[in-house]
């Protein structure tokens, strides 16, 4: 059975987030951000999504990814504090947005591996225009 583990960093939207992965026919489960290994990866997931939060991402106690999740070599798609998150586990640096709009709470997201490195960065408006 195909599963998605989604590692909950305190998101509002974290059971709509299950929800919409289960209406795509796919069978999740939602675990605290800190959950021990044994348990999450009992399930065999085929990827992970970590939810949104409240949490800054340089604050004292903040939530963080625990090893196993980028030790799995599994696809990890983060939302939010969980791409915050995300990018600090990978040794990147989180800024807050120079934006004053109040309609894009997430991070600003910038391709830097030598892969991807001329990409243009690309705002979170942006990206979900782009899948419309």
């Amino acid at each position: 059975m195909d599963a998605i583990a989604i590692l909950d960093f305190g998101s509002q939207y974290a059971q709509l987030i299950a929800r919409r992965v289960r209406e795509a026919n796919v069978y999740c489960e939602l675990f605290p951000w800190d959950t021990p290994a044994e348990k999450v990866l009992a399930l065999q997931p085929k990827g992970f999504i970590l939810s949104g939060g409240p949490a800054s991402a340089y604050a004292e106690g903040a939530p963080y990814i625990l090893p196993y999740v980028l030790e799995s070599g599994l696809p990890v798609l983060g939302i939010c504090y969980g791409m915050q998150a995300l990018t600090l586990a990978l040794g990147g640096r989180v800024a807050v947005s120079q934006s004053p709009s109040s309609a894009m709470p997430c991070p600003t997201a910038r391709a830097v591996s030598d892969v991807e490195d001329g990409m243009m960065p690309h705002s979170a408006n942006e990206l979900r225009s782009s899948v419309r």
